[in-house]
């Protein structure tokens, strides 16, 4: 939830928006991958938790995505990423599905919409375009991405999403 949002200079600049915002610490179920983040299984970690969703009546969660490591340099078969949904706290668990909290901090946060599963896209218009002017530096604590709609369930490829950096002040 947002508790103060922010534009910064850099936003008309780019041309994206980019807001930084306090968010509040987050539980998420999860499943963790090992293997590169375009693997099918991230999708199929994505529907078991679903399935895991709909038979505990959480099907209005929120899904959220955790990459851990920079695929750039993180070889492939070593890369983490975290398929998870948001839970309340009387939720059990069962086996094979895990439980972590997103802190709770300040966010920078690019929403937009991108096509084909290009979700390195936002995030080199974060990190490469808005970070290095935004008087931000990077913070303790995950990334992750927010997913406001399935791009594998459009006909055209179209995902809506939102990548969040963990910042402080310079």
């Amino acid at each position: 939830m947002e508790v103060f949002s922010e534009r910064t200079r850099e936003t008309e600049r780019c041309g994206f928006d980019v807001n930084v915002i306090i968010r509040r610490p987050t539980k998420v179920a999860y499943i963790r991958h090992y293997g590169s983040y375009n693997d099918p299984e991230v999708q199929a970690a994505f529907e078991q938790l679903e399935t895991w969703a709909r038979a505990r009546d959480l099907d209005e969660r929120d899904f959220v995505g955790i990459p851990w490591d920079d695929a750039e340099i993180t070889p492939n078969q070593k890369c983490r990423f975290d398929a998870c949904i948001e839970f309340a706290d009387d939720v059990w668990f069962g086996k094979g599905i895990n439980c972590q909290t997103i802190p709770g901090k300040k966010y920078a946060g690019l929403r937009c919409d991108i096509l084909n599963n290009h979700f390195e896209l936002p995030w080199n218009l974060l990190l490469g375009h808005w970070w290095p002017a935004s008087g931000f530096q990077p913070f303790d604590g995950p990334q992750f991405e927010r997913y406001y709609s399935d791009g594998s369930q459009d006909p055209q490829g179209k995902w809506n999403i939102e990548v969040c950096l963990p910042v402080k002040p310079l």
